[in-house]
């Protein structure tokens, strides 16, 4: 029989953004029936130029402060039980907070049921958000068809924007044509409808 330790989980800080010198807590975690205190952390970094943070056994190791000028990959391994660990974290040192509005569109025409939200993928929190039209949070719901912009700003003062036009489908059209019968009695005529606008496929 072979016996595999599923219960183990070693996570590492997700990838973050800076976009000024600022210090940037990356965090190593294990989870299970392995008591972390006992295995060993050691960090490497790509590029080499930026400090690599201090490798050593115990938790202490584990949550290391860092302060990259360009940006930057670290990689931990953790070893000591009966598993090795590895996993990757990516600092990006840059000058805007990448941000990205998602829609979920308009479904009929003359509807105001757009739902928008703003997703960041950095900035330190607090972050406040400013919409052209109207809004301070990272969402905006039930909006018409229209231009609409917005502004985050995190602790550190950094900025980002993102612009999005907000659609609708056609108006729905419906149009009957129809062959009549030339005599009584017959069976020959026709009724057709076609459809246009709205979002295909009709039924």
């Amino acid at each position: 029989t072979v016996n595999v330790d599923t219960s183990t989980r070693f996570t590492l800080s997700n990838d973050t953004f800076i976009c000024s010198i600022v210090p940037v807590k990356l965090d190593a975690t294990i989870t299970g029936a392995i008591n972390p205190n006992s295995l060993t952390y050691t960090w490497t970094r790509y590029p080499m130029s930026s400090p690599v943070p201090a490798s050593g056994t115990g938790t202490a190791f584990a949550h290391p402060t860092v302060n990259p000028t360009v940006p930057t990959t670290y990689y931990c391994t953790v070893s000591g039980g009966p598993c090795v660990f590895t996993d990757s974290v990516h600092v990006i040192v840059g000058n805007n907070i990448p941000v990205n509005i998602t829609i979920d569109s308009i479904k009929c025409f003359g509807q105001s049921t757009a739902h928008l939200h703003a997703v960041l993928t950095g900035g330190v929190s607090p972050i406040t958000y400013s919409w052209n039209v109207g809004g301070n949070t990272d969402s905006l719901i039930n909006q018409p068809i229209g231009m609409y912009i917005v502004n985050v700003t995190d602790a550190q003062g950094c900025s980002g924007k993102d612009t999005v036009i907000v659609t609708q489908p056609s108006a729905l059209s419906l149009l009957m044509d129809s062959i009549n019968i030339p005599c009584f009695g017959q069976n020959n005529g026709s009724i057709s409808a076609t459809v246009s606008g709205g979002q295909p496929n009709y039924t």
